[in-house]
């Protein structure tokens, strides 16, 4: 199975046997920077995003459900922003859908995120220019969304992919996978 990079997807075990894909990380990508990866912890019910005008964003956190306790992630990411935001899901019936953003070959940090659920859209986090490389992970309208990956410097978050469930895990019925899109911003007015 390939991406819509062509590159073939990589599949885990996570957990309990859990089986979810990797899904390549999009941004900022090279040899430098630290590799995170907090796949199959369980339902986030909280994010908190460190961004600004200067540096994009800057670190990321989330809090998970395991056995129905409320377990903080590492803050993935260096930077430090001028603001923070929290997002707060409603846990259990809420949950993320999709994940999308800019990048820029300009700078080393995303320049911002948006995070969608079945319920709701949270941001954009950051800020973007007309130069900015678009991203979107769509996961569907089922919970499909396993956690997310990527890579950080000293200024911020470089790089995000997700992990999601296989369909066939989620329910018995047929629905498209998940899909990566990246697109350029046109530059013309």
């Amino acid at each position: 199975m390939l991406n819509a990079s062509n590159q073939p997807l990589q599949q885990e075990l996570r957990g309990d046997e859990e089986i979810l894909i990797k899904l390549n990380a999009v941004g900022r990508l090279g040899r430098s920077g630290r590799v995170w990866d907090d796949g199959g912890n369980g339902e986030i019910i909280q994010i908190f995003i460190s961004h600004g005008s200067d540096i994009g964003i800057g670190y990321i956190q989330f809090v998970y459900v395991e056995n129905e306790k409320a377990v903080p992630s590492m803050r993935f990411g260096l930077g430090t922003a001028s603001r923070v935001d929290t997002v707060d899901l409603n846990y259990p019936s809420e949950f993320i859908t999709w994940v999308s953003g800019f990048f820029s070959s300009s700078i080393p940090t995303l320049k911002s995120i948006t995070f969608g659920t079945n319920q709701g859209t949270y941001g954009p986090f950051g800020v973007k220019s007309k130069k900015d490389k678009e991203f979107c992970f769509r996961m569907g309208d089922r919970r499909t969304f396993g956690g997310f990956h990527g890579t950080y410097t000293s200024t911020g978050i470089s790089s995000i992919g997700v992990y999601v469930k296989p369909p066939a895990i989620v329910n018995s019925g047929l629905e498209p996978g998940p899909s990566l899109q990246i697109k350029e911003e046109d530059n013309q007015n």
